[in-house]
């Protein structure tokens, strides 16, 4: 796989933690090495950082991080690696628009109202939980009350 879906997939973890390296199986471990990366929390960037992820799941972060023997190296030098963005304020109509939120960045969208939103919310939960997921997380606010008179509006809300 390019580095870009290998980016996508270390963008939908977005589960950012600096420090000291942890001890890691080789096994289903991908190494990340030479981004720059802004965790989000005001500190300095981290320049030519390497990320350890495992499972899907970001272990390590940092400078003098160390890449067990066997994982997978993946070089992502030039790149800045931030948090995944989350749209508080999102409508999406269909799956199509959680993937290309995600190739923007954006790992977690709180619809506030789509045509189709509770079918999608129904067909993505379970997977929104499962490593690996190439698509934005949806979160919903409810349908769109269509109301034609008052009182259908009282009912609808």
């Amino acid at each position: 796989m390019q580095a870009k879906g290998h980016l996508l997939k270390l963008a939908a973890g977005a589960l950012l933690l600096t420090g000291v390296c942890q001890t890691i199986s080789a096994a289903e471990v991908e190494a990340f090495t030479g981004a720059r990366v802004i965790d989000g929390t005001g500190r300095n960037a981290i320049e030519k950082a390497t990320i350890l992820v495992r499972n899907g799941r970001i272990e390590a972060i940092g400078a003098n991080v160390k890449i067990p023997a066997g994982a997978q190296t993946i070089d992502v030098a030039g790149k800045t690696i931030i948090p995944g963005l989350i749209n508080a304020h999102g409508h999406v109509s269909e799956l199509a628009d959680l993937g290309i939120c995600a190739r923007y960045g954006i790992t977690t969208i709180f619809s506030l109202g789509g045509d189709n939103e509770l079918a999608l919310r129904d067909q993505t939960r379970a997977e929104q939980q499962a490593p690996g997921f190439t698509r934005a997380r949806l979160f919903i606010a409810g349908p769109i009350p269509t109301s034609k008179t008052p009182e259908d509006g009282r009912k609808a809300v």
